[in-house]
């Protein structure tokens, strides 16, 4: 099991607990893909990003904040999870940091 925050398209953030690979999949509707967030964090997300849902500008600019990097024309749409890297580079618990971080920057978008 691992915590993960979730980031909802329309800007909602919370914790979650994820159990399974199904339950990223289940969460972002459909393969996932992993993109790195600097040193520390995972972006998980819909591995077809660039055509299901609605453009999540939420974790855009977490993409941005954090180093990640997105092929250009890459749009992330719908829900994406984050989790932590821990030093052997597995998946695991994020921490509140990180949610208030992401906080700060929905406050900078007016979600």
């Amino acid at each position: 099991m691992t915590r993960a925050l979730k980031i909802t398209a329309v800007g909602r953030t919370r914790q979650v607990e994820v159990h399974s690979l199904n339950d990223y999949q289940g969460g972002v509707g459909g393969f996932i893909s992993a993109v790195p967030l600097g040193d520390d964090y995972m972006l998980i997300l819909d591995d077809e990003r660039s055509s299901n849902g609605h453009p999540n500008e939420l974790a855009m600019a977490t993409v941005a904040h954090l180093g990640g990097s997105l092929k250009q024309g890459d749009v992330v749409r719908g829900t994406v999870f984050i989790v932590r890297l821990d030093a052997s580079g597995r998946w695991s618990d994020v921490d509140d940091s990180i949610e208030r971080e992401i906080c700060g920057l929905a406050a900078l978008l007016r979600y």
